[in-house]
């Protein structure tokens, strides 16, 4: 009888440190989560203001090359 009641007492405990490890991987894949959010908008701003100079600096160029443009024509 007394085996038995060992034999549950350590499933118990084994089931209890489970559960820690549980709570564990839970808080680190959270703070993952948050990592990887955080690293999200990071890059979210960064595309945005690669996306601003690109709309700027190609609107620089259209201006540039429209003389070009003309000139090509009148070549023809």
């Amino acid at each position: 009888m007394q085996s038995a009641q060992q034999i549950h007492q350590l499933q118990i405990h084994s089931q209890k440190q489970q559960q820690q490890q549980h709570q564990f991987q839970f808080h680190q894949q959270k703070q993952l989560y948050q990592l990887q959010l955080q690293q999200q908008q990071e890059q979210q701003s960064g595309e945005d203001e690669l996306r601003r100079l690109m709309s700027s600096s190609s609107q620089k160029e259209s201006v540039t090359s429209s003389p070009d443009l003309e000139s090509l024509s009148t070549n023809d």
